[in-house]
């Protein structure tokens, strides 16, 4: 069951993105903006739009929301490299918990405003930096061995 009146928030939101789409409305301002899209049945201020993937493109627009795509693309796809390429059980370790984190975290995103709690946020980048590390490390190193 999810927080009342969040579905109507998201349906909302869209036209903020359409009319906003290259740059956005800025950052954090999405409480602002909101009221002159909300429809008479929409009676309390909504602070944010239930959804980070709906809400990130209304406040960043083009320009914001595709380098951070890219990041969570690339260390998505850098974790599942981890592993196939890596032999050693500990740095495939790292790999699939941050495979699963990303599919977990981008979830919850689509139906809440899951990244805009800071704890959330810095756990999901520790998962993006994981695979990095995980193919990275060198095999040399003193009790890491591949």
């Amino acid at each position: 069951m999810g927080v009342p009146g969040s579905v109507n928030a998201q349906e909302l939101s869209l036209p903020i993105v359409q009319e906003n789409l290259i740059a956005g409305i800025g950052a954090g301002s999405f409480y602002s903006i909101f009221p002159r899209y909300r429809d008479h049945e929409t009676t309390k201020q909504n602070l944010h739009a239930h959804s980070d993937l709906i809400e990130f493109p209304a406040e960043l627009g083009l320009i914001g929301v595709v380098p951070l795509a890219l990041v969570v693309l690339l260390s998505f796809i850098t974790s599942i490299k981890v592993q196939y390429q890596r032999r050693s059980p500990f740095f495939k370790a790292m790999g699939f918990p941050a495979t699963m984190g990303i599919i977990a975290i981008m979830m919850h995103s689509s139906v809440d405003f899951n990244l805009q709690i800071t704890a959330n946020a810095a756990t999901f980048m520790v998962l993006l930096a994981m695979p990095y590390m995980a193919l990275t490390i060198s095999r040399e190193k003193p009790g890491l061995h591949e």
